[in-house]
């Protein structure tokens, strides 16, 4: 009696577009199915010219879905360099049945900060939210100046006295020397209380923070404040924003 494989592995797989250096390495999925099982997937990868290949291994995350991240440090890429890079399954037959997908490429860039809310998702993507119980950061339609299409809202109105959350940016290359950065922002002060709004900066993923700014509100007075003192909630009309450039360290 003989027996034949009548099916052979299959590989999908969404080609990696251009990944910001910030965020390297990157990770590579892939859903990969045989009728006799898979025993491995890896990536078989260069920079720039294949003078150097390197591979790694996908793991096995659930069921037919497999990923890891490129086996490179972040210091070992630069902006403009070109990955190469191809995705390899073998089944679990005696004859060690192979598929390949294409050779594919990406560029590595540079991450620049440049939000203005407009889309839906909130936290916009790559962006995340630092908070307990209720969070109080919203997306709101109102637009600095009455240009654009939405903003990031601190609801101060709800928010018990005390409360302290974050909205926390995507990783994005680091500032070069003499760079600020420029945002718009709205607040009008109650009768009673202070508010601030604190921007912090990391330039080792998170893992510890400096002030770079920090601005409060007032009846009495504020950096944060752009109108007069309100008793109800605030929406702000297009001549109710403020810009400020804060230098970066």
């Amino acid at each position: 009696m003989w027996l034949r494989q009548t099916i052979r592995n299959r590989l999908s797989h969404t080609p990696l577009t251009a990944q910001p250096k910030a965020t390297w390495p990157a990770t590579v999925s892939a859903v990969v199915t045989d009728n006799l099982g898979i025993d491995s997937a890896w990536v078989r990868w260069y920079k720039n010219s294949p003078t150097v290949i390197k591979q790694f291994k996908l793991i096995n995350t659930s069921g037919s879905s497999f990923s890891a991240a490129f086996n490179s440090l972040n210091a070992e890429v630069n902006v403009g360099d070109q990955i190469y890079y191809r995705i390899i399954a073998e089944d679990n037959s005696v004859a060690g049945n192979k598929d390949s997908t294409s050779l594919y490429s990406f560029a590595i860039t540079e991450q620049l900060l440049c939000e203005g809310f407009t889309s839906a998702t909130f936290a916009p993507t790559n962006w995340s939210f630092e908070f307990t119980g209720t969070n109080y950061w919203l997306r709101d339609a109102v637009s600095s100046y009455g240009a654009g299409a939405g903003s990031a809202k601190f609801d101060f109105w709800n928010a018990s006295s005390g409360t302290t959350q974050s909205l926390v940016t995507l990783a994005f290359s680091a500032s070069k020397p003499n760079d600020t950065l420029r945002f718009d922002h709205a607040y009008a002060p109650y009768t009673t209380g202070v508010d601030s709004m604190t921007i912090e900066v990391s330039t080792n993923g998170g893992s510890t923070y400096s002030n770079l700014a920090r601005l409060y509100g007032a009846a009495a007075g504020g950096t944060l404040n752009t109108t007069t003192t309100l008793t109800t909630q605030f929406t702000p009309t297009s001549a109710q924003w403020a810009t400020k450039n804060t230098h970066c360290l």
